[in-house]
């Protein structure tokens, strides 16, 4: 039965169109790590934000860290596509207001809107993926998709000093609207996805709430550690907060009916080597992408 519902599914779907539209979709959220470091200078330059300009790296990745397992948990609750495209509707807005952003500021809120639609898209392109693809093929079109990152780790920077040069600062976020209308198109009438069966479990909301604490303590920690000038109150105040929601999520997790992240899985030795390689080799290629092109 599950199999003949797999199958209904695949066929009513495009898969040309939902795998173009999921690969310019991850280009998209990725490049942003690496574009911008051509056209940082530029943009430091004219908004005068040299005494802030780790922000505007920082609070993408930040808010793309706290709203991905909370995209990813209601995704197994309404589906993957309205959160897909929710996802992708407000990078594109994010993307937009970063370029009429007028100061340092506004630049970084609105990347922080970026982000938020990331943190949709990144995650849900992997279930889409699993959603619509046999065991066997499937490890293959996940490799497909990660090229996009490889990608955008080579060309972002190119990318951004050639619309630097040839157009202005603001283009590097305006290229993001007329791709993110091209992927919406593809996946409104691409992408066929069975309805859901509501659930009645409650949602993890302690979880969602503890573990952004968690993340946006966590960086702020590591940008006093890159200043300057360290003030230890600081440091302290925000590593009672740091430590206080972490133990605040894992008893949380541990009584929660439906967990954001079930703990448990991390009792599978293979699962926990497997993420822990996971976050080493994403914390060098973002390193990477971030730092050589400046």
């Amino acid at each position: 039965m599950e199999e003949d519902v797999f199958l209904t599914k695949v066929n009513k779907s495009n898969l040309s169109l939902v795998m173009i539209a999921i690969f310019i979709a991850t280009f998209m959220t990725s490049v942003e790590t690496t574009i911008i470091t051509t056209a940082l200078p530029t943009i430091i330059s004219k908004l005068n934000g040299l005494s802030v300009q780790s922000w505007v790296f920082a609070m993408y990745l930040l808010t793309t860290s706290v709203s991905t397992p909370i995209y990813g948990k209601l995704s197994d609750r309404v589906g993957r596509k309205p959160i897909f495209v929710v996802g992708l509707l407000v990078f594109s807005i994010g993307s937009l207001l970063c370029g009429i952003a007028s100061n340092i500021y506004l630049l970084i809120f609105f990347r922080a809107i970026q982000g938020i639609g990331a943190g949709a898209i990144m995650p849900i392109t992997f279930t889409i993926i699993a959603d619509l693809f046999e065991y066997d093929r499937r490890s293959n079109m996940i490799a497909l998709n990660n090229t996009a990152w490889g990608i955008s780790a080579l060309l972002g920077p190119l990318i951004g000093g050639f619309i630097v040069d040839k157009l202005n600062w603001h283009w590097v976020f305006f290229i993001n609207v007329p791709l993110g209308i091209f992927v919406l198109t593809l996946v409104t009438f691409g992408l066929k996805e069975n309805k859901r069966e509501q659930s009645n479990e409650p949602i993890d909301f302690k979880g969602m709430f503890s573990l952004s604490i968690v993340l946006v303590t966590l960086l702020m920690i590591l940008q006093i550690f890159g200043s300057n000038n360290i003030k230890n109150v600081y440091l302290i105040i925000l590593g009672i907060i740091f430590v206080s929601s972490l133990f605040i999520f894992f008893f949380s997790e541990k009584q929660a009916i439906d967990p954001i992240i079930p703990l448990k899985l991390f009792k599978n030795q293979l699962f926990t080597i497997q993420i822990l390689t996971a976050l080493l080799l994403s914390g060098i290629q973002i390193g990477f992408q971030t730092y050589f092109p400046i």
